[in-house]
């Protein structure tokens, strides 16, 4: 079976953008031929495609920066697959699929999607699990943070922020004393203008505290500082949940409507914590503020995380692997055999090496 990945763009920190470029190497060398199509139109990348009698192709980047909808919208290959950088439908008639789970499209939703919804049994997302944590950890002070007190994290794009979710957060550090908030530092203007928020809603901007840019092995170690990692909505944490779900850090989320909105649900769910998906924002805010007034609660789940990284399904990257590759082998066998694409479960592969969850 021939596969084509097309685009290169996920939402990415600057630390995870500078891991990824710098193991592109280790990506390539598996595969027998890498193209670079970047120069060509997509009308010649399209019947490049057919000529090579592309099976799948891949879209990885939907509606964003730098995307190439047009070479699919020519029908590069017979099936044609939506996954992971737009977590969203991406509306087009000719993109056949798109791969979830029951988490981020719920085959109840399936009238919210142009494509034909594949539910991976585990999680959508794929991890590696032979990424690496700085051996050493930065101090608490090297990171700006205060020598103790508790420290709610969120190191999303500030852009996810909704108005909503601050003023929950600044009510957690109105109510638990002496913690602080450990945000994104993504620019001058985002720190003076959520100070400046903070300040409205009547918390110190010193309760702000702004992460700088780190290598990636750094950028993760820096986890190990936090205490909960507190999730954005409308649009959920995706590769940054799974960073701090890595580093042992655990991350509370509320579920949402949309894909977006569930991609954290999905990652708790495959890692084995359950308990920290919520369903409201009254819920959500409350067991934040037990998590950080109650501290073996907290360490109960940090002690399941520690126990779950190294076997939960989330992090098991040879069977989020067969599960994809399974995937792609039903679509085209539908396509051989002349049937339309349709909503599909992913058959679980059974996997001897894989340990059950701790709970």
């Amino acid at each position: 079976m021939n596969l084509q990945i097309s685009g290169h763009h996920l939402e990415i920190t600057p630390a995870l953008r500078d891991y990824v470029t710098g193991k592109l190497e280790r990506v390539t060398r598996h595969f027998d031929h890498v193209i670079d199509v970047s120069d060509q139109s997509d009308e010649q990348v399209a019947q490049w495609a057919r000529e090579q009698h592309i099976d799948i192709a891949v879209d990885l980047m939907g509606h964003t920066g730098k995307s190439r909808l047009g070479i699919f919208a020519r029908r590069a290959a017979p099936v044609q697959v939506n996954y992971l950088g737009f977590p969203a439908t991406s509306g087009a008639p000719f993109v056949d699929y798109i791969v979830g789970d029951r988490w981020v499209t719920p085959l109840d939703q399936s009238a919210s999607f142009t494509e034909k919804l594949v539910l991976m049994p585990d999680s959508f997302q794929g991890n590696d699990d032979q990424r690496l944590l700085a051996q050493s950890t930065p101090s608490r002070d090297d990171l700006g943070l205060p020598a103790s007190g508790f420290v709610f994290c969120c190191m999303n794009h500030t852009y996810k922020i909704s108005p909503m979710m601050f003023d929950i957060w600044m009510r957690l550090l109105s109510n638990v004393p002496g913690s602080v908030l450990w945000l994104l530092g993504e620019s001058d203007t985002v720190v003076r203008h959520l100070r400046a928020e903070a300040v409205a809603r009547g918390v110190s901007p010193d309760r702000l505290v702004f992460a700088r840019r780190l290598p990636y092995e750094d950028y993760l170690a820096q986890y190990r500082q936090a205490d909960l990692f507190l999730d954005t909505l409308p649009f959920n944490a995706g590769t940054t949940a799974s960073d701090a779900l890595w580093a042992g850090l655990p991350v509370l989320t509320q579920v949402g409507h949309t894909f977006a909105g569930r991609m954290a649900a999905s990652l708790l769910d495959a890692v084995g914590l359950p308990e920290l998906i919520t369903h409201d924002a009254h819920t959500y805010e409350q067991l934040a503020f037990t998590l950080a007034t109650q501290p073996e609660q907290l360490k109960v789940l940090r002690e399941r995380l520690s126990r779950n990284r190294l076997s939960a399904p989330l992090f098991n990257t040879r069977r989020f692997t067969r599960h994809l590759e399974r995937a792609y082998e039903i679509m085209v066998e539908r396509h051989k055999q002349g049937l339309a694409p349709a909503s599909f479960d992913v058959p679980p592969i059974e996997d001897p090496a894989a340990t059950k969850l701790s709970v």
